[in-house]
């Protein structure tokens, strides 16, 4: 930290922030995804997933260590490279949480796809 100090410039104003104070740098990138990042490390976190089979054994088992939920939402897949070259569908989802809304993002936050209860829940 001291050394940090030491090469700040003449005249920089330093900010001394509490303890549990967020600071983020001054973002240049006008096309950050900062909030989806947050849902998908807050939510079921699919980014390592690789098929759309993986993704429902990864849906299963967050239900199952989560019962107290009455709805799923989870971010990270991104199909480009999975044997199934396609999207998740609905039923894809229905196969293993027919019975609870569950809402899953892809990582661009781009697209989403719900199961059958959600579209029900929404009115759709």
């Amino acid at each position: 930290m001291q050394g940090a100090l030491d090469s700040t410039k003449s005249g920089a104003r330093i900010v001394n922030l509490p303890a549990d104070a967020v600071m983020f740098p001054g973002f240049t990138d006008s096309h950050v995804h900062l909030s989806g990042i947050g849902q998908r490390e807050l939510t079921l976190n699919l980014d390592q997933v690789t098929s759309i089979e993986e993704l429902k054994a990864e849906l299963l088992a967050y239900r199952e260590a989560h019962p107290e939920l009455d709805r799923i939402r989870g971010r990270g897949w991104i199909e480009t490279h999975w044997p199934e070259g396609r999207f998740p569908t609905a039923a894809d989802l229905d196969e293993v949480a027919a019975d609870i809304p569950v809402v899953l993002t892809r990582a661009d936050g781009h697209a989403s796809v719900a199961n059958t209860a959600a579209l029900e829940a929404s009115g759709v």
